[in-house]
């Protein structure tokens, strides 16, 4: 049905206490592939590939951010614009666009803070807001 996984270490949790990320649908599968296709069995799920297709273990924050990029120009997007940052962003707004609960978001994404995490929240919320008609 799904996955779970271990995040030890990220940019909210500088002191490695770890939290667990859920991975089910359409993702689940894709993930089940990968681990098939790559045989990874342990250690990082993610990982490089060599120019020869070769699974490597290693895999920077850099590489998140050249495989953004590209995807964002191939998408006919300027990728100047985007980052390894925008995953973590594009998801609390559309958290927040689907009206998600802050918390549940917050669990997922590994924001310690409300005020961090409802900046981005809030900014997705803002059209689907119903006051937001009062304007005119």
């Amino acid at each position: 049905e799904g996955y779970s996984f271990i995040i030890r270490r990220s940019k909210t949790d500088q002191e490695g206490k770890g939290f667990t990320v859920p991975i089910i649908g359409r993702a689940a599968k894709a993930l089940a592939d990968w681990l098939e296709i790559s045989e990874v069995a342990e250690g990082q799920i993610f990982r490089r590939l060599s120019k020869s297709g070769k699974v490597l273990r290693d895999f920077s924050d850099k590489a998140v951010a050249r495989i953004v990029k590209k995807r964002a120009e191939l998408a006919g997007l300027d990728p100047s614009i985007f980052s390894g940052h925008s995953l973590r962003s594009g998801f609390i707004t559309e958290g927040g666009r689907q009206g998600k609960n802050i918390s549940d978001i917050m669990a997922m994404s590994g924001h310690k803070t409300v005020g961090v995490a409802l900046s981005y929240y809030q900014a997705g919320n803002a059209l689907s807001n119903p006051a937001a008609g009062l304007a005119g």
